[in-house]
């Protein structure tokens, strides 16, 4: 693919970059009989040529069509309209291939037997109905520019969602690992059983109202990604204040809040850098693609991601990161008599500096133990005083994988790498 994009970058004196990104798809539902495997495919690329002031781009969706694309970036280049992005440094000009993990096409038989075999039993020990399905999901990017910059990034990720459902009440899991799918239904069976065991005990509601709340390590993550990471994406409209707030306190002096990409380049083939939003508590930087770097009079921090090759890279999280604290285990549990403990969220969004979360697996706690399941609740709040609310991060950190909505490039593969955190006060309600 590589030669056949060098090629393309020969055809026009004034063509500086060319990507593309194909992917497949694997949809494997485990609750039919026979097992069908689904698999859908896509591709597509974009194209950059410039003058050293404007810029003309265009996508196209296959090889044979490029020079259709050609064309159209031409006529916009003529229309002076887009001031070129297309800013270069010396480590672009390099050449890398990284993988996270080996593909997995499709699912062998024992992958198969296993997903099967984790289907029937789940089934003989629930009551209600049960859909077990998995996908895997893989895709390759490539990246070529004028000044001999390669670059070349495969990525695998495989997913197991679980959903029980009864006459009272609907319970979920959908696990995303950046491994084998395999290695991931060994993973994930415990915490599948557990789900389907623990649905005897009593879930109540709660009174509306203010609560202490603590966020296990996956659901810490999903909160400093809707409260901080959003924000600080440069396309936001909360992203201009931020930076006119840059150094100001707004949290804890030993609270550390970042982007650390996973890859070294990011899908405009700008090499990734490890960015911290808010530093020690104070706002530090934006994250940005080279659109908006360009928009802040700045240079791109390697953030720019479009989930397929023909859209427009955008400002996007990769792996969000909270830095651990020095409160243990005990100590996170024993600064209230009466909290919550929130163990998994299911969905959460954030708009104009407020925040909701969705949770559906929480605890009411007294004197560190368990006193009962709560049914799904949901948080909500101001970003910044939420913030300003927190008391102890904790020392243990895990990585949790997960997906974004933004703009209508849903599914984005995301992590998260954090600790527990313990919030003195958060509104709590009945979802």
């Amino acid at each position: 693919m590589l030669k056949k994009l060098q090629d393309l970058l020969s055809r026009c004196e004034y063509m500086i970059e060319v990507m593309w990104k194909q992917g497949e798809l694997i949809y494997t539902d485990a609750s039919n009989f026979h097992m069908p495997r689904v698999p859908t495919y896509h591709q597509g690329g974009r194209l950059i040529i410039t003058d050293g002031n404007y810029e003309g781009n265009a996508s196209f969706d296959s090889i044979s069509n490029f020079s259709i694309a050609l064309e159209e970036a031409k006529r916009k280049l003529s229309s002076r309209q887009f001031i070129t992005t297309a800013i270069f440094n010396d480590r672009m000009s390099r050449k890398k291939i990284e993988d996270n993990y080996l593909p997995e096409p499709i699912p062998d038989v024992d992958t198969t037997s296993k997903l099967d075999e984790l289907s029937d039993y789940l089934r003989c020990i629930s009551d209600g109905l049960l859909v077990l399905n998995s996908t895997i999901d893989s895709s390759q990017f490539y990246y070529i520019n004028s000044r001999g910059g390669e670059y070349v990034r495969k990525e695998y990720y495989s997913s197991i969602i679980m959903e029980l459902i009864d006459s009272k009440r609907f319970d979920s899991i959908n696990s995303i690992s950046a491994s084998s799918l395999a290695h991931h239904i060994d993973r994930i069976r415990p915490e599948l059983v557990s789900l389907i065991t623990r649905r005897e005990r009593i879930s109540k509601t709660i009174q509306a109202g203010e609560y202490p709340v603590l966020f296990s390590n996956s659901a810490s993550g999903i909160f400093a990604h809707e409260v901080v990471g959003h924000m600080f994406e440069a396309d936001t409209s909360t992203a201009q204040r931020l930076k006119s707030r840059t150094g100001e306190q707004v949290g804890p002096s030993f609270l550390s809040i970042g982007d650390h990409p996973i890859y070294s380049s990011d899908d405009e083939g700008v090499p990734t850098s490890e960015t911290w939003m808010i530093r020690e508590g104070r706002i530090e930087q934006l994250l940005h693609s080279r659109e908006t770097a360009r928009i802040y009079g700045g240079v791109s921090n390697g953030h720019g991601k479009a989930i397929y090759g023909w859209l427009k890279a955008i400002p996007r999280m990769n792996r969000t990161v909270i830095q651990k604290g020095e409160a243990s285990r005990t100590e996170l549990r024993s600064v209230f008599n009466r909290y919550i403990f929130v163990k998994k969220i299911d969905n959460a969004h954030s708009y104009l500096g407020s925040f909701v979360l969705h949770v559906g697996n929480a605890e009411l706690m007294e004197n560190g133990e368990s006193i009962c399941q709560l049914g799904k609740i949901i948080i909500r709040g101001d970003c910044m005083e939420a913030l300003r609310n927190i008391l102890l991060v904790g020392d243990q950190i895990k990585e949790h994988f997960f997906t974004c909505a933004k703009r209508g490039q849903n599914g984005l593969k995301v992590s998260s790498v954090s600790p527990e955190i313990l919030v003195k006060s958060l509104w709590i309600g009945a979802s």
